[in-house]
């Protein structure tokens, strides 16, 4: 080290010729088009062995060939270029490489004139700041990972400990619609319940635990079974709240949880209530303006209630009780009593289809009640906390079902259409346990014609009848007066629409003796909850219900819909004979708008399937889940997809 007293060397150019040499970035200088090395410090030359005067620098430096159109193209213009933390391998042999990230930076270097005489440049190594950062991103993306997966699970076990639907009875149309909040605390501690008796009464259940993740969702879960299990045990409503106020002492977390349970007797229009720290339930009167019922002055649950206290109102047929979370009434930009201002007035006017057109996707006007308000209030204000909503309406109910025709090629069809006609009055829209319900109905009468009676000596008719108990649960019947014939004696290949019937609908009877043959079936039909993570979510509608249609398209595909039953299965069977040419050709048959397959329209797609594969061709049926076939096809273990991807194992 030099005295700080000491003078500076006096040699100019040897100084800079010093200090461009010892430069710690690597400084190149090259002159003319070709880029020929010109002068270069000790960096470079560290990383260029092969540098010599004169030689372009696509001979020495081939690892930064990247950089030639760049240098023409400061050499042409002068502009200086710049490129930032970029990859280069170099190698150090025997196949063997080291990565460097570099910034470059190129710049004219110009004569006494003015004039370009080559370029020059300037790389520094910022490898350990890129690695550094890399990894600091790594880190950043495992742990968002992490959190993304802890998050998605929390919101599953919520989903999972939640109802996926509302009970549909005669008397009392109910739905529900739960939002799940998009803040980082997501998947809080909102949960609701309908539980019907089989007196006709319905229980109203929704409750909010402080706090949101693993643990509200935890609480929740045990809050929700204590409730259930006491209203489910026929106590009193003050007496079933007292005891869970109890044993909520014994819960961690638990503390200052809300609730708002309702008991309504659908028959009467009787509802007693309470509410125990939670807002009161809001009334939507047929005619009038809506209201919401007094608290009842419990406060949250502190495992210290003494008398809890109820109080009643009354429902008239058409009338709404609607019970929501704070998640509603507490969004973004609005006071709470604006939001429940604007929630009344909403949850009314979609009711009574005020602005708001009545569609077959929400059939029951408490489920576009329920759907259409999360929508609606959240489109602009968002919302930070999950909305929950469970809404229940009283309503006449619509008489039984009773419908006798002739055992002939149009029963099946006959029924089915009045069937769905009486599902529809429930209302129930064409979905899950409906569709298993007309498809069951459906085999059975397709078997009373087919086997009961002899068409030419001995006609006969089928009767049908179906009426949905006070708790819930439909209650069906099929009858004939005809004989009864054992699977030994049908077709091996057909005989398949009894089995199906009784997998669609495990709680079947089937009587018979020399007077004909009843079958007995018993459902629990219920309405699906609308849970949703994204308030615009569209509903899925199911398709529109068409006189049998299959179609052959230019790409080897059968578009089939509509009604496929025994009288459109012959049409279908010889269609796919037809354009697969007895199997030798492999089709896609699209079964996404079949709106009903009956055992015969299984039998011919099982049968193609098997001859197709004996020309080694696997058909491909699209159905997607959801869908009409999706639910008949799984149950024969045939193989459904949502596109083209081919599956060999068929059924035998």
């Amino acid at each position: 080290m030099v005295d700080e007293d000491s003078a500076p060397p006096t040699d100019e150019t040897d100084s800079i010729v010093r200090a461009f040499t010892q430069a710690p970035v690597a400084v190149v200088a090259l002159y003319g088009p070709q880029h020929r090395a010109w002068i270069a410090n000790d960096a470079c030359l560290a990383v260029f062995p092969r540098w010599r005067i004169g030689v372009p620098i696509a001979s020495f430096a081939p690892e930064i060939d990247f950089l030639i159109d760049l240098l023409d193209q400061v050499y042409a213009t002068g502009e200086r270029c710049e490129l930032d933390a970029w990859p280069v391998r170099y190698s150090v042999g025997d196949g063997d490489y080291y990565e460097v990230f570099t910034d470059y930076a190129i710049s004219a270097v110009r004569g006494d004139g003015g004039e370009i005489l080559g370029v020059e440049v300037t790389a520094t190594d910022v490898s350990e700041h890129v690695k550094a950062r890399q990894a600091a991103q790594d880190e950043a993306a495992e742990l968002a990972a992490r959190y993304t997966s802890a998050h998605d699970g929390v919101n599953e076990m919520q989903e999972a400990l939640l109802p996926t639907d509302t009970p549909v009875m005669p008397a009392v149309d109910v739905a529900a619609a739960y939002l799940v909040a998009t803040e980082d605390t997501a998947a809080g501690g909102d949960w609701f319940d309908a539980i019907p008796a089989s007196d006709g009464r319905l229980f109203l259940v929704l409750g909010d635990v402080v706090g949101h993740g693993v643990r509200a969702a935890a609480v929740m879960a045990q809050l929700r079974t204590a409730v259930r299990m006491q209203l489910t045990a026929g106590v009193p409503l003050s007496d079933a709240i007292e005891a869970v106020d109890r044993f909520s002492s014994h819960v961690r977390g638990a503390q200052s949880a809300t609730m708002c349970i309702g008991e309504l007797h659908s028959a009467t229009g009787y509802f007693e209530y309470c509410t125990i720290g939670h807002p009161p339930p809001l009334l939507i009167r047929a005619d009038g303006p809506p209201r919401y019922l007094e608290p009842t002055g419990s406060g949250p649950l502190s495992g210290a209630i003494d008398g809890v206290v109820t109080k009643t109102d009354h429902l008239d047929a058409g009338e709404a009780i609607v019970l929501y979370s704070d998640g509603i009434i507490e969004r973004p930009g609005r006071s709470t009593s604006q939001s429940s201002v604007e929630f009344a007035d909403v949850t009314a006017r979609i009711l009574h289809s005020e602005g708001h057109p009545i569609d077959d996707a929400y059939p029951a006007p408490v489920e576009r009640l329920c759907a259409r308000a999360v929508e609606l209030l959240t489109r602009q204000t968002g919302f930070r906390d999950d909305i929950t909503l469970l809404a229940a309406q009283r309503r006449t109910p619509a008489p039984p079902l009773a419908v006798t025709v002739p055992a002939d090629e149009h029963a099946e069809r006959t029924v089915r259409e009045q069937l769905r006609s009486w599902l529809h009055d429930l209302p129930l829209a064409r979905s899950g346990g409906s569709l298993l319900v007309e498809h069951a109905i459906g085999e059975y009468v397709t078997n009373t014609v087919e086997h009961a009676y002899d068409a030419a000596t001995d006609p006969g008719d089928v009767t049908v009848t179906a009426g949905l108990h006070p708790g819930g649960r439909l209650h069906a019947e099929v009858t004939d007066t005809g004989r009864w014939r054992d699977s030994e004696t049908i077709d091996s290949d057909r005989g398949r629409g009894l089995a199906m019937a009784q997998t669609m609908i495990p709680d079947t009877v089937i009587d018979h003796d020399g007077n004909g043959t009843t079958i007995r079936l018993s459902y629990r039909l219920t309405r699906p909850a609308h849970i949703l993570t994204d308030p615009q979510t569209e509903y899925q509608q199911s398709p529109t219900v068409s006189e049998p249609r299959i179609d052959f398209t230019d790409e080897h595909t059968l578009v089939v819909t509509g009604d496929i039953d025994t009288a459109a299965a012959a049409e279908l069977s010889g269609a796919l004979t037809k354009h697969s040419r007895a199997g030798t050709i492999a089709l896609r048959i699209d079964l996404t708008a079949a709106t009903h397959i009956g055992s015969a329209a299984v039998s011919a797609l099982i049968r193609h399937m098997r001859n197709s594969r004996r020309h080694n061709n696997i058909p491909t049926l699209i159905a997607p889940p959801g869908t009409t076939a999706h639910h008949v096809l799984t149950l024969v273990g045939l193989p459904t997809h949502h596109d083209d991807s081919p599956d060999t194992d068929l059924p035998r």
